[in-house]
């Protein structure tokens, strides 16, 4: 079993929630499919062969934060009818990210693409937005696998906030000017009519976004550790 760690950097990034429409709110960090589809870019992949390339043998990890968030007013057109008219729409942006992916497989083969890939990328990287480039900081490849005691900065399978109650005394948890760990049903899968073409979501996984205004200690998680950061692993 082997670790790609790959760590990343942005000037701006947005990961759009889409349960919202003209106010395009973003996620926290970047969700499991915006990884698959940042890797396939890598690989030089379509949508449809990234998935297929993620579909069985990995688990996941994500770690980051950015320092800013502000909001974008995008004036568009678009077809209604036989006409084309003017619509506005809201879209939040993070600043100044910083990230670390782990990719974690018994395939040895492709642990080794997509280290070669990530070097030396097929199509430019980008974060959630086409103009949001990705900077690649370092890609490492690790062998150790830890529990994870303490979950800051990260995204956790579940409703991490019930693990947290259900928990018995001993657990060290604390909230910052009462910031939440935030959990979502989000899309992991999509069913694609062909490799560029329409695409619809045919699974959903709840996962905690778990931000720098919370800490954890002491719930165990499988993961991995990079530069003091525990990165705690999930499937999809």
């Amino acid at each position: 079993m082997q670790c790609l760690i790959i760590e990343l950097a942005c000037q701006s990034c947005s990961f759009r929630n889409p349960e919202f429409q003209n106010f395009h709110k973003t996620y926290e960090l970047p969700p499991p499919t915006t990884l698959i589809g940042l890797a396939g870019a890598a690989l030089g992949l379509s949508p449809k062969e990234s998935q297929d390339f993620f579909e069985s043998e990995f688990e996941f990890g994500i770690s980051g934060y950015t320092r800013g968030k502000s909001n974008d007013l995008w004036k568009y057109q678009k077809l209604k009818g036989k006409a084309f008219i003017s619509d506005i729409l809201t879209r939040e942006i993070l600043f100044n990210g910083l990230f670390v992916l782990a990719l974690v497989s018994e395939n040895q083969s492709k642990i080794e693409k997509l280290q070669q890939a990530f070097k030396n990328p097929v199509f430019a990287l980008t974060l959630g937005n086409s103009d949001s480039l990705a900077k690649v900081i370092q890609v490492s490849v690790i062998k150790d696998f830890i529990e994870c005691n303490e979950l800051k900065n990260c995204l956790v399978e579940g409703n991490i906030m019930n693990e947290v109650l259900d928990q018995p005394n001993g657990l060290e948890f604390s909230l910052k000017d009462g910031i939440d760990p935030l959990s979502y049903e989000i899309p992991v899968a999509f069913e694609y009519d062909s490799n560029y073409g329409v695409r619809k979501v045919v699974k959903r996984k709840e996962f905690s976004f778990i931000g720098s205004g919370v800490h954890i200690k002491g719930l165990s998680k499988r993961g991995v550790i990079y530069k003091e950061i525990q990165i705690p692993l999930f499937s999809i």
